[in-house]
């Protein structure tokens, strides 16, 4: 990805199922419905409030990812937690927000500067997803973004494409590795296993009373749900990348369209608009439950969509 390309934005757009608020880049910033409210100023006005709002983004990532002491009560996210997946969906749309608050902080700026904007302030998921975000606008700008499903065909039009979390074109979910994170449980499975097991084998020979089976399944039980007790307090300052973000254990599968309208010259890009959708399911997460301070393993189910314009100035 080429350092040297600056981003000049006109219109930045985020919406979700409960909220949806706009960024407009003219004479003056105009930002509507972020926060609650609405803003109009100049653009070094808006670089103040632009922190402001980055501040109060990472003080509710901070609630949604952080463990509490057994005390304390749940914090408040603004939404009611009805279903245990729900803290899942709270933290990919906060960081999803973080994500556009990123980009707009690099307007006009050359994009070499994300680096040194986000490290040790904004998540490592964040920084990586905003990352994937850039390299997709260039790759917009040299023309060579479409899938190769889709590069096949004169229209670059394509769907219900198998989708393997590998296309740059389709945004991704940057969850963090998952296998450091349950080797430990999968040995204590594994051991509790072998030991009841071991009572199997030996019924065969003798008589085994069923107080005894009893008392061992309540024994590994005990011991395998004490697992989910290992979350450590809340540390009074902790760095962004020490809290408790998803991780995902096992890929799922998926399925894309994309719509690609590219006008060159000269074998040049000119402009170029694009349009992606894709569908994911199946994929396995461990998720932090910031109401029932535990952590939680769930299939994740989504839908992800990219628009954007490009038009190139030489």
């Amino acid at each position: 990805m080429s350092d040297t390309y600056r981003l000049e934005l006109k219109h930045v757009e985020y919406w979700d199922l409960t909220q949806r608020w706009t960024v407009d880049f003219k004479d003056r910033v105009v930002a509507r419905n972020l926060v609650s409210e609405s803003w109009n100023g100049s653009t070094d006005a808006w670089s103040t409030r632009l922190a402001e709002i980055e501040k109060i983004f990472l003080e509710h990532y901070a609630k949604a990812t952080s463990p509490r002491a057994r005390t304390e009560p749940a914090p408040a996210l603004g939404i009611r937690i009805v279903d245990p997946s729900h803290p899942l969906y709270v933290v990919g749309a906060i960081e999803e927000q973080l994500m556009a608050l990123l980009l707009l902080r690099l307007n006009g700026r050359s994009i070499a500067t994300l680096w040194v904007d986000a490290t040790g302030k904004y998540p490592e998921r964040v920084i990586a997803a905003t990352g994937q975000l850039i390299e997709r606008l260039t790759r917009m700008c040299e023309g060579d973004l479409a899938p190769a499903a889709a590069m096949a065909r004169k229209d670059r039009t394509v769907k219900n494409a198998e989708w393997n979390f590998a296309h740059v074109a389709v945004p991704t979910f940057t969850w963090t590795g998952g296998d450091d994170f349950v080797k430990g449980r999968r040995v204590q499975i594994a051991q509790a296993r072998r030991r009841l097991g071991e009572i199997v084998t030996r019924s065969k020979s003798e008589n085994i009373r069923q107080d005894e089976w009893d008392e061992a399944i309540r024994k590994e039980l005990a011991a395998i749900n004490g697992l989910d007790e290992s979350i450590p307090e809340r540390l009074d300052h902790p760095a962004i990348n020490d809290l408790l973000a998803p991780r995902l254990l096992a890929y799922g599968t998926g399925l894309f369209d994309y719509a690609e309208k590219l006008v060159t010259k000269e074998g040049v890009v000119e402009s170029t608009r694009v349009e992606v959708i894709g569908r994911a399911q199946k994929e396995v997460v461990a998720f932090y439950d910031v109401s029932a301070n535990c952590w939680r393993v769930g299939e994740a189910q989504y839908d992800v969509w990219f628009k954007a314009s490009v038009n190139i100035v030489r």
